[in-house]
């Protein structure tokens, strides 16, 4: 397994224009061209990446031989949740909080106050020296770009032409873990973004769905262990040509 920064996000160069799912597909089928990746491929996408894998799948059908979505930005969303098609206010308070977390970095008030330590989750134990050398230094309005262009990606997605028959795995958050402290603004969407992830099946016929107990929105860091079992067994129901038993279902592990 590999994964990459994007541009302008961790140690990739900003990149012009828009930050949408059709170029970030694109500069995606480019660097494995340039990395010599030409065999089918098992595509994994968390949160906003569940755009663009869709956009790539469609763009570049013939090197897609499986997909994965980890509680995947949704199309729907943008109706289904209230709020979320209020692009302008959201985009203006990602800014406003992106600003000031860079004038704090950049004037190094972050530093001297003790907060570029480079703290991880627990189970990320094993990449503390390259938190504590990321720390502070990532610009956060470098990811702006990708905001901006988030509602446009998610229309792309919408039209791409994703999944055909290829073996989808849909990897969700658990909506009944512990809500200490939530608004029941936050609670009421549960159910509503629980609906949406059951949808995502509907994209192939060979998919089932796997909700990641007493995990939040990065399942990756709260479930690695359900991630990196899903995509495996992708993995292995491709190279046997065998199609999952368990298509269809939907399971808590």
């Amino acid at each position: 397994m590999c994964s990459y920064d994007r541009a302008g996000l961790g140690w990739s160069a900003h990149q012009p224009g828009p930050r949408d799912a059709t170029n970030i597909a694109r500069q995606l089928h480019t660097l494995l061209q340039q990395a010599g990746e030409s065999n089918a491929l098992v595509l994994a996408g968390a949160s906003a990446g569940g755009f663009y894998i869709r956009e790539f799948v469609s763009s570049y059908s013939a090197q897609a031989a499986g997909v994965v979505f980890v509680d995947s930005s949704v199309p729907d969303q943008f109706t289904a949740i209230p709020g979320s098609s209020d692009r302008e206010a959201v985009l203006a308070l990602r800014f406003h909080e992106a600003l000031i977390e860079w004038l704090r970095n950049a004037s190094g008030w972050s530093r001297l106050t003790g907060h570029c330590t480079g703290d991880l989750e627990r189970g990320l134990e094993a990449y503390a020296d390259y938190a504590r050398a990321d720390a502070c230094r990532s610009y956060p309005t470098s990811a702006l770009a990708e905001w901006n262009s988030f509602w446009d990606a998610g229309d792309q997605a919408a039209r791409a032409r994703c999944c055909g028959k290829l073996p989808v795995l849909v990897i969700s958050q658990d909506p009944d873990r512990p809500k200490p402290g939530w608004t029941a603004d936050a609670i009421a969407v549960q159910p509503i973004w629980n609906a949406l992830q059951e949808q995502l099946k509907q994209l192939s016929p060979n998919s089932r769905r796997i909700i990641a107990r007493d995990s939040a929105h990065h399942v990756m860091i709260d479930r690695p262990d359900v991630v990196v079992s899903g995509i495996r067994s992708i993995v292995q129901q491709i190279r046997t040509g065998v199609a999952d038993p368990q298509n269809g279902s939907t399971v808590t592990q």
